[in-house]
């Protein structure tokens, strides 16, 4: 059998579960042959380049991915936001406030809308203000804590000279 050194090395560098034993075996020739094959050629730094290549392209083609899926998202957001307008323009009050379902309906819609949106209120945004302060304050106490040990030996010098 001819040796395929081109194809071995595509092997390997593509799949990072391959092996130089695994390449000996399938091919008839020695692991050392493969080993310095490898070394002469680079093969080890063609495997690394090739596997961050697919794992950028992955984390790409992820990110494109999640992308389009926000935009989706937001454009079915809008259209939802524009029939609920129109829906609410719609409605007579008298009729609205004899019926709770459609109320609760309607405020709930709206209340998930602002979360699509990322929308808070003043209260809610000076909320997370005080929290962030707050833990703020603490990692300054943290920092500024006096953190001396002291360690105490009882039962006198003899005791612990040995």
């Amino acid at each position: 059998m001819v040796m395929d050194w081109e194809k071995a090395r595509i092997e390997y560098v593509t799949n990072p579960k391959v092996s130089y034993q695994t390449i000996a075996d399938r091919y008839g020739v020695s692991r050392t042959q493969v080993a310095n094959r490898s070394r002469d050629e680079g093969w080890r730094q063609l495997r690394d380049d090739y596997l961050k290549s697919v794992c950028t392209k992955t984390l790409d083609a992820l990110a494109d991915q999640a992308a389009d899926r926000e935009v989706k998202i937001v454009r079915v957001a809008d259209k939802l936001l524009s029939k609920l307008d129109q829906a609410v323009d719609g409605c007579n009050p008298v009729d609205l406030l004899g019926n709770p379902k459609l109320a609760r309906a309607l405020t709930g819609a709206v209340l998930d809308l602002r979360t699509i949106f990322d929308i808070r209120s003043r209260a809610d945004k000076d909320e997370q203000e005080a929290r962030i302060a707050k833990l703020h304050k603490e990692a300054q106490k943290e920092e500024h804590a006096d953190n001396t040990i002291e360690v105490v030996f009882i039962g006198g010098e003899e005791a612990w000279s040995e």
